[in-house]
């Protein structure tokens, strides 16, 4: 067996590096060998679900949970769609942030919030706590008398003032004459409907 001739001239850089168990003899990467994830590790931890609870329980939003866990919405999402424990946390946090919000709407009621704008309350909620509070649009369905029944509305007139009382008994004796079959006279503003 003949000897390979010695090479002239500085060693080569493979010959330089140190053998690498990850790269084949060819100092190319071996992919059975290489076992990097791709991207970077989760900052999900265990101790944040806590921090979500926190959230719930003083009505908080989704993106509130996101901000005080240092992460994005997207991210959010993500953990919420991939990991059981988190969707578990957000669930119970999110049935915490409805009660909260509702003993503010009875706080509110009762008048021991000032300034308490229900407008808002109602708009925040359709929005929020769509399953529970969006209104399902219900077909009236005539009877067999050609009567359409209506829902009932409760209202404490003691939250309306003097015009809106007024407004609710004109509206309440329209109901109750076309209920009798008469006709009500009443005075109307220009450019009301008669």
């Amino acid at each position: 067996m003949a000897k390979e001739p010695k090479k002239k001239g500085p060693p080569s850089m493979r010959e330089l590096l140190p053998p690498d168990p990850q790269r084949g003899p060819d100092g190319i990467p071996d992919p059975v060998r290489v076992r990097n994830p791709v991207g970077r590790p989760s900052k999900y931890e265990p101790h944040m679900l806590k921090t979500v609870m926190d959230i719930g329980s003083i009505g908080g939003s989704h993106m509130e949970m996101a901000v005080e866990l240092g992460i994005d919405r997207v991210t959010f999402y993500r953990w919420t769609e991939n990991n059981e424990e988190f969707r578990n946390a957000v669930k119970m946090a999110d049935a915490a942030a409805q009660v909260w919000w509702e003993r503010a709407a009875r706080n509110g009621a009762v008048g021991l919030i000032d300034k308490w704008n229900p407008t808002t309350y109602i708009f925040h909620m359709k929005n929020r706590f769509k399953d529970d509070y969006r209104e399902k649009p219900q077909a009236a369905q005539p009877d067999e008398n050609g009567q359409v029944q209506v829902m009932s509305v409760t209202i404490d007139s003691r939250l309306l003032d003097a015009d809106q009382r007024d407004i609710l008994r004109q509206t309440l004796l329209a109901a109750k004459a076309a209920k009798d079959g008469t006709v009500i006279e009443g005075e109307y503003e220009e450019g009301e409907e008669q």
